[in-house]
């Protein structure tokens, strides 16, 4: 497979060669307009047909991941993972339970619950209403 800068050369040869864009769409069997975009303006073109007769390799259309707007290879998001920290609901002080529960925090896997952790064990013991 071609890549787009290694197709740009080679339309600008054909170019050089036959003289004018017309000729070098009647070669390639796709319309003159769109192959000059691609060989002088970097144009990459979406239509799979024309890609494939261009010899360009496909463009598989995929999903962004929801949390992080990556498209990942894994079919899980690796975001946040890499300071994740593993809590057992019975770890967590009393206080900040108490807290929890009032301000009605959801738990997701400690991760709300690390800066009231820290703030308890500083002894700065979040302040009351």
């Amino acid at each position: 497979m071609k890549q787009l800068g290694q197709l740009s050369l080679e339309l600008k040869k054909s170019h050089k060669r036959l003289g004018n864009w017309r000729a070098v769409g009647a070669v390639y069997g796709v319309n003159f307009a769109t192959l000059r975009d691609i060989a002088e303006e970097g144009y990459d073109p979406k239509d799979p047909g024309l890609r494939w007769k261009l010899g360009l390799p496909a463009i598989i259309p995929t999903l962004a991941c929801a949390k992080c707007g990556k498209v990942h290879v894994k079919r899980r998001c690796t975001r946040g993972r890499e300071n994740r920290t593993y809590r057992h609901l019975w770890e967590i002080p009393v206080e900040v339970l108490r807290r929890m529960l009032e301000e009605r925090v959801e738990w997701v896997n400690g991760c709300e619950t690390d800066k009231r952790m820290k703030e308890v064990e500083d002894g700065s013991v979040i302040s009351e209403r």
